[in-house]
């Protein structure tokens, strides 16, 4: 019998595949389903709705990608350039995740009228928040860099990350490319090197 954990990795990585595909408004359990090869049956025996999978993504995705770039920022050792070109190559390496983010922040900005999606997306970010807090008093203690408020940098870093993205959906002009080199200029320019 097939691993369930493996089952709703499927799930989530199709339903990736159909968000950048064919955007978050499009997105729906049977476009998943025909991309998975999966029943409809499975995808609500692990999932009560495509909130709950929006949800699921967002939540297992964003915080992979986050602990991806703490352990690359450690990996710089402080050089600013190093750490700049980290940085860029976790855009590079996750581009599709990256596609996702920028639609799912359009998510986060709707998430705002709905109340049940209001309280999910404030504990999907606080979880954020902490994961990026620890990056950086982990890049403070290693002596990788200085940074003298890391709760406002980890604020600072989400709010930001949100508003790039956010602008990079609406404005066709601003690429997933441009997008992240705005991000790695951004955090360098409240992080100094030691």
């Amino acid at each position: 019998m097939a691993n369930p954990e493996s089952k709703k990795e499927q799930i989530l990585k199709a339903a990736v595949d159909v968000i950048v595909d064919h955007g978050l408004e499009s997105f729906s359990i049977r476009k998943l389903c025909n991309k998975s090869n999966l029943s409809i049956g499975l995808v609500y025996h692990h999932f009560s709705d495509k909130d709950e999978i929006i949800h699921s993504v967002l939540e297992h995705y964003g915080i992979s990608l986050l602990r991806w770039v703490g352990e690359n920022i450690s990996a710089a050792k402080g050089d600013t350039e190093k750490l700049k070109t980290k940085i860029l190559d976790g855009y590079s390496i996750h581009k599709k995740l990256l596609s996702l983010i920028i639609i799912l922040s359009n998510y986060f900005t709707r998430s705002f009228y709905r109340e049940t999606e209001r309280k999910s997306t404030a504990s999907l970010m606080a979880n954020y928040r902490k994961i990026l807090i620890k990056i950086i008093n982990n890049g403070i203690t290693s002596g990788n860099f200085k940074v003298d408020n890391p709760e406002v940098l980890a604020s600072l870093i989400l709010g930001s990350t949100l508003g790039i993205n956010l602008q990079a959906s609406i404005d066709k002009t601003l690429d997933s490319d441009a997008a992240a080199e705005l991000m790695a200029d951004l955090i360098l320019s409240h992080i100094s090197v030691k």
